[in-house]
Formats: C-alpha cells, structure tokens, sequence
C-alpha cells in the first residue's frame, strides 16, 4: 500500500492533478491509479488538509478545462450544420460557469422556486 508520504513530491501532485485535469478521473479511478484503496483516498482527504486541496483545485481546473473547450467550439462552430448538441453545451456552461451564462432571469424563477419550497 502506497504512504501518504509518497505522494507528497511535486512530481506525485502535478501526476495527480493531470489524472483530474486532463484526463477527468474520478476519485475512485485515482485511488486505484494511486495503489491505494478507496477508503484510504477518502481517509487521506479527511486527514490532510493539503490533499484535499490539491484534489478540490484539481477538480476546478478540470471544469474550467472543460469549459473552456466548449466556448472555443461554441465560438467556432455556432451552428447545427457541424452536428454538435448546442443545448447540451450550454446546459453544462450556466452550470458550471453559472456567472458568465446564467441569465438573470433564470436565477429569478429558481430563486423563487427555492422560496416557495422552503429552502
């Protein structure tokens, strides 16, 4: 079983962030990437706050990456004749970027369906 330890090198952290970033591993993959179990993973995020922050910036990363990819493709194909799902795209954007695509008054209506169910 793989040391926490060991995966302190900045070469075992930037290898850890591309798993995250470039590749989009799950926390599940990158434990079994890592040698270790499941449970350790998780115990490590809990136990070590450097961890955790490493994997929540690498998750960041990974939606800005994917992001970002999709505003070139929208900036470059912007019509249906290329084949892409324009909906499906800009579903994820106001997601995932909600105060760049949003639209205001999406967040009214939600706001007040939020209201009316006592959230």
């Amino acid at each position: 079983m793989a040391k926490y330890e060991s995966w302190q090198k900045e070469s075992k952290k930037e290898e850890i962030r591309d798993y995250i970033v470039k590749y989009g591993k799950t926390k599940s993959e990158l434990a079994e990437l890592m040698g270790i179990n499941r449970s350790t993973f998780y115990l490590w995020l809990s136990e070590h706050e450097d961890f955790r922050q490493l994997i929540e910036e690498a998750e960041k990363e990974r939606i800005d990456y994917i992001c970002d990819k999709i505003e070139r493709k929208l900036e470059k194909e912007a019509s249906e004749e290329y084949g892409f799902n324009f909906k499906a795209m800009t579903y994820y954007l106001e997601r995932m970027r909600p105060n760049k695509w949003r639209s205001s008054k999406q967040d009214k209506i939600e706001a007040i369906i939020d209201e009316s169910s006592g959230e």
